[in-house]
């Protein structure tokens, strides 16, 4: 702690504003005797104001209608954002408010309860406890087996000696009357602070939804916005140690097993003579579970209520965004409708080149791809020239290239000379690529062979692959007169059909 940090504190807590207020006695006086005392943690605005007026009548502040009225401007005052005291809140199906006190009341009763000498101040439940405690925090923060299973040990050897003192004739040792009442004020000032702690869990989750609306309001936050604030500060919350304390308090309660028990444990302890004395203790352990239960109730409604108030912000923005789409369609409607009326139109726009139309129908059936499966190992041909490479690409694929030659001689027979092109209108390659290079192989080696300039267009099938290519072969013309051959040319593929 440093001046400037209990400067800001002291500045903005509820509860010292509370305690320096003149009203400070009635609304700790109101908070302990209708909230406390009676163990509940709401009550109808017209009943609070009711015990208020009667308590201004008593202390001599205010008289009939007058302290009626004041005591309706007190609790109004009291429920406001510059005090924050107490909350009002509609209930479904109820026709008035409840009333509810916030944390900060609670921490102001606890302080003045430390102020005000008790009667009885127990200290061996609670010494007790801090043993237990330490107790458990050298047990359960171990990791050696070993020693754990010694520990445990420890444990069964007590109770086992116990346990045979109590067969061979023993007394057993219980609570005196003082130890009964030391450790069942123990476990109301537990109780009591577990509702609190409760009560600031349920707070802060309304904080959360506060937030998110006004900020909503201040037009700050995009529906992401919103939703990432709301997950960021659930997050924290829940993975402080707050939060998962309540987490894992909140399972232990909830369960049948952990129900059941308590309950048991109740009914035992009422029952005790120390407690049946104590109407009021009496009372107050009946209602304990119910207390708890209802806590954790209220802390889901505040996380349910604090969903609901999101969803519809989420559901106006989108109203207002899907209004304005609305509009705007209009807007271009109206422009269009003027634009068809009008007997005079201006090119705003043009757009280059002829329109292109895709048709749906247009789109070529799926068909299942070809699998090819290969009787032989792979042959690696890196360090082979071209000729080889071929050699074994005709290896591969079934281009009988004796048979090509025959075919071009028989040509030539007929005609004297024929264009590579014509050759292969005449006799269309059907092998792909594999036969088109067998047949530029012939062709480059044909004794009199004449090159052209420019290439020919040609498309190509392959019977086995269900293919076409078009390629373009180099002009070639072949002769039946002899002359020098020569190597095989480059020939340009596009396999998308392109030349």
């Amino acid at each position: 702690m440093d001046p400037g940090s209990l400067t800001r504190l002291l500045g903005r807590s509820a509860a010292l504003k509370l305690l320096r207020s003149e009203q400070a006695p009635f609304v700790l006086a109101l908070g302990d005797e209708t909230f406390r005392q009676k163990g509940r943690s709401e009550v109808g605005e017209s009943e609070l104001t009711e015990r208020l007026a009667a308590l201004l009548e008593r202390e001599g502040v205010a008289k009939g209608t007058e302290a009626d009225a004041q005591a309706r401007r007190w609790i109004t005052t009291w429920c406001d954002e510059d005090h924050r005291w107490m909350r009002r809140f509609w209930v479904r199906g109820q026709d008035e408010q409840n009333v509810q006190l916030r944390p900060d009341v609670e921490r102001a009763l606890r302080w003045v309860d430390e102020l005000t000498p008790r009667e009885f101040v127990g200290t061996e439940s609670r010494f007790e406890q801090i043993v237990a405690l330490l107790r458990q925090l050298a047990g359960r923060t171990t990791a050696d087996p070993q020693r754990r299973i010694e520990e445990l040990s420890k444990e069964r050897d007590a109770l086992q000696e116990e346990i045979d003192r109590i067969r061979q004739g023993g007394e057993v040792e219980v609570y005196t009357e003082v130890q009964v009442r030391e450790r069942l004020q123990g476990v109301r000032d537990g109780a009591g602070s577990l509702l609190s702690d409760f009560r600031e869990v349920e707070e802060r989750f309304r904080e959360i939804g506060r937030e998110v609306q006004e900020r909503r309001l201040e037009g700050m936050l995009s529906k992401g916005g919103i939703v990432g604030g709301l997950l960021e500060a659930d997050d924290e919350l829940r993975e402080s140690a707050q939060g998962q304390s309540f987490e894992a308090f909140h399972r232990l309660l909830l369960a049948p097993d952990g129900q059941d028990e308590m309950l048991a444990l109740v009914e035992r302890v009422t029952h005790l003579p120390e407690v049946e004395r104590d109407t009021d203790a009496t009372r107050w352990m009946m209602e304990l579970l119910d207390r708890f239960l209802g806590s954790a109730e209220r802390i889901e409604g505040a996380v349910r209520s604090m969903a609901g108030q999101i969803r519809r912000v989420l559901d106006e923005r989108r109203s207002g965004e899907d209004r304005r789409a609305r509009e705007l369609v209009d807007e271009i409607r109206r422009l269009a409708l003027g634009i068809r009326q009008s007997s005079k139109l201006d090119i705003f726009h043009e757009i280059g080149g002829a329109p292109e139309l895709g048709l749906p129908l247009e789109r070529p059936l799926w068909q299942a791809s070809v699998q090819v499966t290969f009787e032989d190992e792979p042959v690696d041909l890196a360090q082979a020239d071209a000729e080889e490479r071929i050699d074994a690409l005709f290896q591969r694929i079934p281009v009988d290239l004796s048979q090509l030659r025959e075919t071009l001689e028989s040509a030539l027979a007929d005609r004297g000379d024929i264009s590579l092109d014509d050759l292969l209108r005449v006799h269309p390659v059907e092998l792909g690529l594999a036969e088109l290079v067998g047949w530029l192989k012939v062709c480059a080696q044909w004794p009199n062979l004449e090159k052209g300039d420019g290439t020919d267009e040609l498309l190509i099938h392959d019977r086995l692959a269900g293919s076409q290519t078009k390629v373009r072969i180099p002009h070639w013309k072949m002769t039946s007169s002899p002359t020098t051959p020569s190597m095989i040319q480059t020939i340009s593929v596009n396999k998308k059909g392109e030349p």
